[in-house]
């Protein structure tokens, strides 16, 4: 492990991380994955080298991302205490440091790194390196996460972050927000899904007609969940993050590196195939849907590029998120009630169906019959008046 770096202390700034350049994108790319960026690329010239990764990379959206989350990022300003991220170098640092001590406690890291620090300041406070920390996790799993003493995460992240407790570890936190459900117990071949108990298909197409609206999220630990009352689908969407950590990973395995994954390879797997294979199969109208939800839905635009089959196999072990396949595919079949009037109904599809085609002939029934009642009324009038007041005709008789 290197050194850290030490930056020279400036006038704290309100918003260390406001502005970014090419080359922080740049260096991102290099830390989270490791490779190796041409110098041309780095000047911002054409690039020279064939086996530069910098100009296949497809992180348009993610980088977006990246400059959403870290240019809000608000220390806190205490006389003589140093930020806890001065500039995105110190984000980069703790990106390194987390990947290169998976196993080492949450307390003993930033107690490492903050105090590796020598600025004359005095480090910064607890609240100010627990955020540093959630933000360089954030980035570097795409897990929001949280501090045990720190609540406000949760208006910060927009979603109930997950906990990363001072006595464990990186890899235990990672172990625990993807929990495996069992050996493998759904089996998809392609776009063939077997498993025991699902039935039916679970396209986007097929979600939709079901109810259900599919909604972008950048918190993959959210892949494919379900809120019943809302009827809403979460879909971790930055498919180029996932592309690029199992590129990483093939290229580790062939190195015989000992390359340490941001992402486990099982989940970013289940993630992808889930997306091109399952949701949204290409040439289908669920693939159509995908191009809607990319131009209207915040997707990013690399879903559309279908390359599954370069990085898993076609036969695929679902070990995390076959639980949420299988609840999406129990939800097509006997599609939840919502709303007033379906909350009157029983939950089983089928006999729901039935009894709001009742429901609703008898309505209309109704409607029908009041209407006609009120027409016998008007005419029972109008004969009434002619009654009562004949016409008097031409001749006055």
């Amino acid at each position: 492990m290197s050194a850290l770096r030490e930056v020279p202390s400036l006038t704290a700034s309100p918003f260390p991380l406001q502005f970014i350049e090419n080359g922080h994108l740049q260096k991102l790319y290099q830390t989270l994955w490791g490779w190796d960026i041409c110098e041309s690329c780095q000047r911002e010239q054409s690039c020279a080298g064939e086996a530069c990764p910098w100009p296949r990379s497809n992180l348009t959206s993610f980088f977006d991302h990246y400059k959403n989350i870290t240019s809000s990022y608000v220390p806190e300003l205490i006389p003589a205490t140093q930020s806890a991220l001065r500039s995105h170098e110190d984000l980069f640092d703790i990106i390194k440091l987390l990947k290169a001590m998976p196993t080492v406690m949450r307390s003993d890291l930033m107690n490492y790194y903050f105090s590796a620090r020598t600025d004359n300041m005095k480090p910064p406070s607890l609240a100010d390196q627990d955020w540093a920390f959630n933000l360089a996790v954030k980035i570097m799993t795409s897990i929001s996460c949280s501090g045990e003493m720190q609540p406000y995460d949760l208006l910060e992240f927009g979603t109930q972050p997950s906990r990363w407790h001072n006595d464990s570890s990186l890899a235990e936190f990672i172990l625990g927000a993807f929990p495996e459900s069992g050996p493998g117990n759904l089996v998809i071949m392609g776009d063939f899904r077997t498993a025991k108990g699902l039935k039916p298909s679970i396209t986007a197409k097929q979600l939709t007609k079901a109810g259900l609206r599919l909604k972008a999220t950048d918190d993959l630990r959210n892949h494919l969940k379900l809120d019943v009352t809302t009827g809403v689908v979460e879909i971790y969407h930055y498919t180029g993050v996932l592309k690029e950590n199992l590129k990483a990973s093939q290229v580790s395995r062939r190195a015989e590196s000992n390359y340490s994954e941001n992402i486990p390879k099982q989940v970013a797997l289940e993630a992808l195939h889930s997306i091109q294979v399952v949701l949204f199969p290409f040439g289908s109208d669920s693939h159509q849907r995908l191009r809607d939800l990319v131009l209207r839905g915040g997707f990013d635009p690399e879903c559309l590029n279908y390359d599954y089959a370069a990085y898993g196999p076609e036969i695929l072990h679902y070990r995390h998120f076959g639980p949420r396949i299988e609840e999406l595919s129990s939800e097509v079949e006997e599609p939840s009630p919502r709303g007033f009037l379906e909350m009157w109904f029983q939950r089983r599809s089928g006999e729901r169906y039935v009894i709001m085609a009742t429901f609703i002939g008898i309505v209309i029934a109704i409607v029908i019959g009041l209407l006609s009642l009120v027409v016998a009324i008007f005419q029972a009038w109008v004969a009434y008046q002619a009654w009562k007041h004949p016409a008097i005709g031409i001749d006055g008789s």
